[in-house]
């Protein structure tokens, strides 16, 4: 409901805080080191969690799925099939609106094209 995708980017920065806080305090962790550098023109795969140092960076396009990501890898560990499974998961359970506009790209979920392009003339 907070929307944290909108506002400013120290709003979107509290805003993700809260959902990492909150996320690994209902699994029973404390939550990690963070860092961000939000760019809404950038795509957010370069995102990570080190587990070496416990610190998490969301860069890019700010996306919940994606920190949702990389608090598994925190939470679970290295498996990206684990972590795809548990976070896409929470991710559908808990945004379901959200989830039915997604197309997947591999293990990616991107928001699908919400306009249809025109025909080409060979159609």
């Amino acid at each position: 409901a907070s929307k944290p995708y909108r506002g400013s980017i120290p709003q979107r920065i509290e805003k993700f805080r809260t959902l990492i806080h909150d996320v690994c305090e209902a699994a029973g962790g404390e939550p990690p080191d963070l860092a961000f550098s939000f760019d809404d023109n950038q795509s957010s795969g370069g995102s990570f969690y080190c587990p070496a140092t416990k610190q998490m960076a969301l860069i890019g396009r700010p996306s919940v799925i994606t920190a949702l990501h990389e608090v598994s890898h925190y939470l679970n560990g290295p498996s990206e099939h684990v972590t795809c499974a548990w976070s896409l998961r929470l991710f559908r359970d808990c945004f379901p609106k959200s989830w039915s506009r997604l197309k997947f790209d591999r293990h990616m979920a991107v928001k699908q094209n919400t306009v249809t392009p025109p025909p080409t003339p060979f159609e």
